[in-house]
Order: C-alpha cells, then structure tokens, then sequence
C-alpha cells in the first residue's frame, strides 16, 4: 500500500501561476520598445561617456602659450581660491590679470564658489578686453565653473589656439551635460578654428548656438557649422532653459560698450570699429530680405565692410598682441 502525498508535496507538485508571472512580464518589456525620450537621454549619454577632448585637426600644431597637451592649460592638480589661480595662471604664461575678470571672482571681497566664479551661469567678456592670452589665462576658472550655459568672448582678440583650448575644455565629461550658447564673434580667429568648432559640434551633445559672425572663418565653412547645428539640435530634446534670449542677461544684450584707452585690460579696439558694427547690420539686413529680393549694391557695400571690418580686427589684434610681447620682454629685462 503505498503512502498518500503529503500536503507540502501536493503543494509543490501544484503548478503556480504567480511564479511564472515575473517571467512573463519581464517577455513583455523586453518585447516593448522604450520611449523615445528614454533612447534619446540613452543617445546622450553614450556620447559624455565618449568625450575625451579635441582629437582632431591642428592638434599637433606648435603653440605659443601652452606647450604640451590642450588640458594643460586649464586643468589643475591642487586647489587654490580662484583670485590665486588667476594670478598664478598670469604669470606662468606672461599674462597680465585683467581688473574686469577680477571683479568676477569675489563679492564684498570674498572668494565666491567655482559655480559663481566669471558670472555663473552666464560668462560675458563684452565689456572688457582680455586677448588671447588672458582668454586661456581665464581657462582654468572657467573648467571649474561646471554652471556656465552662455559664453561672450566677442572682439577680445581670440584666435585659433585659444579656441582649440576651449574646445578641447568643452569635450570634457565635465561640460558634457549641459547645453551652451557661445560668441565668438569679431574675434580674428580662421579656419584651423572653424574645423575645431566644427567637431566641437559634431561630438558634443548640447551646442544650442554659435555666433561666428566677423571673423576669418571662410563664409562656406560657417555656413556647414550652422547646417551641421541644426542637424543636431532636431536630433535632441529642446533646450530646457529656453532660448538664447532666455539665458542671457539684460548686460549681455547691450551693444558694445566704449573701450578704455591706454589701459592693460582694454587693448584697441579704435574707432575704425565702426565700420565692423555697420558691417555686420548690412549683412543682417541683407539676410532678412525676402528671397528674390536681395538688393545687390547693398549686399556689396556688406561684404566690402565685412572685409574692411576682417582687416580692422587683425589690426588690432596684432597691436595687441605686440604691445602684450613687448611687455612680456620688458618684464624679463627688468
């Protein structure tokens, strides 16, 4: 006679429903695509993971203010207050510290927090001169600011090897995660810079806008910068905080304002800089007129100031930069 079943067998030979139900939920969410924000948010971060600075063209160029790789000349090993880097910064590249980007570093005269430093969330240059050398003097400050979406560094004597700093900051994990508005323009900065700014969007996941206007950049490479700009920004969510116009300040509306003269932080930019404000509205007024209807003699008369407002700024320029050498050469005799 053989023996019954005990009840703990009988319940583990009964098949139960609610073991197989995980299973069968996790087949349905395998089976279900996830939404287009979730792949979109997956897209980005896949592309910060990925970012590991400036690899492309004109990365072996020799330099004349920082040997070595691009992240040497913003990325810091120690801390010190942010007046302190500035200064220390100065002096290793032959800088001097300009008053204006001081006056950005502390309140009542006390250090502000690295999300505070050179404005916060909105960095403007406009109402100062820095050159190109105080521009990447500035660099390390700017790294430690992690906040900042709007950059103004227009007709502060930029070129190529400043920009190729900044993008190579930019195509960092640390600046990955936000979206930026950024002007260069009037600045004597040319293609070597254009094709940077041109991986710089091709790689990072967040240029909004990028004003290039009254440079030497050539009009055909600008031209693919702002297709490519474009393309970008249709392949990802809009911008959270809005517009440019959203993110910026009242202060950084502002036309520009007059340049002090004879001063170290206010290097020429002359009254010949006329011609490059009536430059550039010419050519706005051109672009806004209705296809079929450009007038031509006032699209000439635009380029013509566009030319003489290339030629006034590689002027100035290199006024500065000569002034800002022969400094650098006094400092050392004395």
């Amino acid at each position: 006679m053989s023996a019954s079943p005990s009840p703990t067998n009988l319940q583990s030979a009964a098949p139960s429903p609610t073991n197989d139900l995980p299973e069968q939920e996790a087949a349905e969410a395998a089976a279900t695509p996830p939404p287009a924000e979730i792949v979109q948010e997956i897209v980005e971060l896949k592309k910060v993971v990925e970012l590991i600075g400036y690899k492309g063209p004109g990365l072996d160029y020799p330099r004349k203010y920082v040997q070595g790789q691009l992240k040497d000349a913003y990325v810091r090993q120690h801390y010190k207050s942010p007046v302190q880097e500035y200064d220390s910064t100065c002096r290793d590249i032959g800088a001097h510290p300009n008053s204006h980007v001081k006056e950005l570093l502390t309140s009542n005269g006390i250090a502000l927090m690295s999300s505070e430093v050179l404005g916060g969330e909105s960095v403007s240059l406009r109402q100062t001169y820095v050159g190109e050398r105080g521009f990447i003097a500035l660099l390390p400050l700017l790294n430690s600011n992690t906040r900042w979406r709007v950059l103004d560094a227009s007709n502060n004597g930029l070129r190529n090897e400043a920009v190729l700093h900044l993008v190579d900051m930019l195509l960092r994990p640390a600046h990955a995660g936000r979206r930026f508005h950024i002007d260069l323009s009037r600045n004597p900065i040319s293609e070597g810079a254009g094709k940077a700014l041109m991986e710089l969007i091709k790689l990072h996941p967040g240029i909004e806008s990028l004003n290039l206007s009254m440079t030497k950049i050539p009009r055909h490479l600008i031209e693919r910068i702002k297709c490519q700009i474009e393309r970008q920004r249709k392949t990802r969510n809009p911008d959270p905080h809005g517009t440019l116009q959203d993110a910026t300040p009242r202060s950084v509306e502002v036309t520009d304002a007059p340049k002090a003269a004879g001063t170290d932080e206010a290097k020429a930019v002359g009254p010949d800089d006329k011609s490059a404000v009536a430059g550039e509205d010419a050519l706005q007024d051109a672009a806004h007129q209705p296809s079929g209807e450009v007038d031509e003699p006032d699209t000439q008369d635009a380029l013509e100031a566009e030319d003489s407002a290339d030629k006034t700024l590689a002027e100035n320029a290199e006024a500065g930069e000569a002034a800002e050498d022969a400094d650098t050469a006094k400092e050392r005799v004395d």
